[in-house]
């Protein structure tokens, strides 16, 4: 049975999400004690390999992920640890996005949402209700799970750091001054506080596909809801002036 769990993106996160351009997160493992039963190897800096998920004695529908311990020489030791079940769910569930958001009333219309990732610096002029408190109702972006894994943090290959939807950085205009993964290391740090890249944590790396978002393309670029054919009201309201001026960001009906 497909199931929906809900998911936090940051605005950068949220842009590139809409631009088609992020295929992957990350996210720490909360790893498990070591059992006394697993050879004392195992260790924070164990080498090892993913050994994918293996069917759990409950049978209530997820999974457990194994990893194998390496020797030195990185020779399968088949000595296995469980790391458990990944929080976000299973290959063909739904996730579905959390970002920060604010509701508004438009005289004449039903309430709308509007998302802070859509908006300049003037958007942090504004108040906007952090993306852990955003319902369902109120999401806008919908992915579906392609594949779970677990790694190492700086495991990470130079296609997976662009697929994490981070540029790689520019010197000048034209000419690269290093590779998508510094950028990556950069964020995950602003993210995750200074030395947090040089701990090396097991992270869950999740691709997905983008499944649906509540709109179209609009003037600046972003997902704003479609225009029902039934519902005028909606496209005349997106057009409406709005505070002396005209507003294109993106919004969702509350139905």
């Amino acid at each position: 049975m497909t199931r929906e769990r809900p998911i936090l993106f940051s605005e950068p996160m949220i842009r590139a999400l809409l631009a088609g351009k992020k295929t992957q997160t990350r996210r720490v493992v909360k790893q498990r004690p070591i059992p006394p039963d697993c050879t004392t190897e195992w260790t924070e800096n164990a080498r090892f390999r993913y050994d994918g998920v293996w069917d759990s004695v409950k049978q209530d529908g997820d999974d457990e992920h194994y990893l194998e311990l390496l020797g030195e020489q990185k020779e399968p030791l088949e000595d296995y640890f469980s790391v458990g079940r990944c929080p976000f769910g299973m290959i063909g569930d739904r996730l579905w996005v959390r970002e920060r958001w604010r509701r508004v009333d438009w005289p004449g219309h039903k309430s709308a949402i509007e998302y802070k990732a859509d908006w300049g610096r003037e958007g942090g002029k504004l108040r906007w209700k952090p993306a852990i408190f955003m319902p369902r109702v109120a999401s806008r972006i919908t992915l579906k799970i392609t594949d779970i894994r677990v790694e190492r943090l700086q495991d990470i290959s130079e296609k997976d750091a662009l697929a994490e939807g981070v540029a790689r950085l520019f010197r000048g205009i034209t000419r690269y001054d290093g590779e998508a993964k510094d950028t990556f290391k950069w964020l995950w740090e602003k993210l995750h506080g200074q030395n947090s890249w040089e701990q090396n944590p097991l992270v869950w790396v999740i691709s997905f596909s983008l499944r649906g978002t509540k709109g179209v393309k609009r003037d600046n670029g972003a997902a704003n809801p479609a225009a029902d054919p039934a519902r005028p009201e909606v496209e005349s309201a997106l057009d409406a002036p709005v505070g002396g001026r005209q507003d294109r960001r993106a919004v969702a009906w509350v139905v």
